[in-house]
C-alpha cells in the first residue's frame, strides 16, 4: 500500500475513533487497533500511537468534565494504575501478544456479564482490591492500550452519570499512559517512525472529540450506559477473533 494513502486511512480511523472515544471515555484502541493492523502496522507500533492518541484524548475530556470527577473513589484505583503500567511496558516487550489479548478478552467477557446483571464488582468498594484492581489494568494499559474497557465496566456498577463515567476514566488513563510513555521511552519503543504517526494523529484527534462532544449532549444517561456494554461485547469479539485468526 502506498505511504500517502497509509497514512490518509490513518488519519480517518484516528477521526472515528477520537469521536467515539469522546463520547464514551474509552473505545478508541477497540476501534483503530483492528484498522491499523490491517494497514500493515505492527502490532507494538499500534500500542504505542493509541497509547499516545488516547492520552490527548483523556486529557481533553478531563479538563471538560473534572467538575464531575468522583475523586476520592477513583484515587485507590489509579495509584494502583500507575504502579502497574511498568509490567505492562515489559510485556509489550516480552509477552506474547496472541496470549496476551486472549486473556484480556476472557476477562472483559466475565466483567460485562456481572454488569449486564447488576452484579457489584467489589473493586470499586473496596481500597485494597481496588488498588490491586488497578495495578491489572495498568498492566493492560501498558501492553495494550485496552485498559479503558476494564475501568468502563468496572464504573457500571457505580451508575455514575455519563460525564462522571467520562471523567473517571480519563483521570485513570492519563496518569497511567504518561508513564507507559516514559517507560516506551526508555526501552526504545518511541521511534521516530511511531512520532511520525502521533504527530498526524493530532488534529483528527482534536477535530474528532470535538464532534463526538457535540452528540454527547443528545446522549442519556440510560443510552450512555447501554453504549458502553454493547461496545464492550463488540471489543470481545474483535479481540477473540484476532487471537483465535492468530493461533491457527
Amino acid at each position: 500500500m502506498p505511504e500517502l494513502l497509509q497514512n490518509i486511512l490513518i488519519i480517518l480511523a484516528v477521526l472515528i475513533g477520537a469521536s467515539v472515544s469522546s463520547i464514551m471515555g474509552f473505545g478508541f484502541t477497540i476501534l483503530i487497533s483492528p484498522i491499523l493492523l490491517l494497514l500493515s502496522l505492527d502490532p507494538k507500533t499500534v500500542v504505542v500511537v493509541v497509547n499516545f492518541c488516547i492520552l490527548i484524548i483523556s486529557f481533553m475530556v478531563l479538563i471538560q468534565s473534572k467538575n464531575h470527577l468522583p475523586i476520592k473513589e477513583m484515587t485507590p484505583v489509579t495509584i494502583g494504575g500507575v504502579l502497574g503500567v511498568p509490567l505492562g511496558v515489559l510485556a509489550l516487550n516480552y509477552a506474547n501478544d496472541n496470549t496476551l489479548s486472549l486473556t484480556i478478552a476472557i476477562v472483559v467477557i466475565i466483567l460485562t456479564t456481572m454488569a449486564v446483571r447488576h452484579i457489584t464488582i467489589p473493586s470499586m468498594h473496596n481500597q485494597i482490591i481496588s488498588m490491586i484492581t488497578g495495578v491489572v489494568i495498568g498492566a493492560v494499559v501498558g501492553s495494550t492500550g485496552i485498559g479503558g474497557v476494564l475501568i468502563a465496566i468496572s464504573l457500571l456498577s457505580k451508575n455514575y452519570g455519563k460525564l462522571s463515567h467520562r471523567a473517571a476514566i480519563s483521570f485513570f488513563s492519563t496518569p497511567a499512559i504518561i508513564i507507559s510513555i516514559i517507560g516506551y521511552a526508555i526501552t526504545g519503543l518511541l521511534t521516530q517512525e511511531r512520532l511520525f504517526l502521533i504527530l498526524i494523529s493530532i488534529f483528527p484527534i482534536i477535530l474528532g472529540f470535538t464532534f463526538g462532544t457535540k452528540l454527547l449532549n443528545s446522549i442519556n444517561d440510560k443510552t450512555f450506559q447501554n453504549g458502553v456494554i454493547a461496545l464492550t461485547f463488540a471489543s470481545c469479539v474483535l479481540i477473540l477473533s484476532k487471537a483465535i485468526f492468530q493461533s491457527i
